[in-house]
């Protein structure tokens, strides 16, 4: 599934909303190559669980541009997530362009992580994006890897995670 700015525009955007269970279970993708943003990824759900193997990618190839942010939000359930890949990542060094925040949330229950990456990286000169965690109930990660970098003289983004319990298992969070 996909949204692809090759045109020389920003990519368009990818929304979801259900009124009971949201499931992803394909390459979600709003890239933008030539020049223009990444497009934003919306999924919102009473539940949203992304199935193995599921990776969204709002990424821009383009100078001086923005990566797509990332928001999935789960109103009532959990957000559970299996393996696979979350990218908010900037690659371009002009000055504007910048990574992706990814926030995933739930209003009232608990985020499920198992062998996930979440990331955003900026190699540019501008914001990296940031990384939220948030679940009234709590977040449970196992065999995960969440971080924010940036390199060259760019700035990374922060991680914040908060929620009623919290356990990390073989779980690296980084933020550099």
């Amino acid at each position: 599934t996909g949204s692809d700015g090759r045109g020389g525009s920003s990519s368009g955007n990818f929304t979801v909303r259900a009124g009971d269970a949201a499931t992803l279970t394909a390459f979600v993708d709003t890239t933008s190559v030539n020049s223009g943003n990444g497009g934003n990824v919306d999924v919102q759900g009473a539940s949203v669980t992304l199935n193995n193997n599921v990776t969204i990618d709002p990424f821009t190839g383009s100078s001086g541009a923005k990566t797509g942010n990332t928001t999935l939000r789960a109103t009532t359930g959990d957000v559970t997530l299996g393996s696979g890949t979350l990218f908010g990542d900037n690659y371009s060094s002009q000055p504007g362009a910048g990574g992706g925040d990814i926030q995933i949330i739930s209003d009232q229950g608990s985020i499920v992580l198992q062998n996930r990456s979440i990331g955003s990286t900026n190699s540019g000169t501008g914001a990296g994006g940031s990384v939220l965690l948030s679940a009234l109930q709590g977040i449970q990660a196992t065999n995960s890897f969440i971080n924010t970098t940036a390199t060259n003289n760019g700035a990374g983004g922060s991680v914040t995670v908060q929620g009623g319990d919290v356990t990390f298992t073989n779980t690296r969070l980084a933020s550099n």
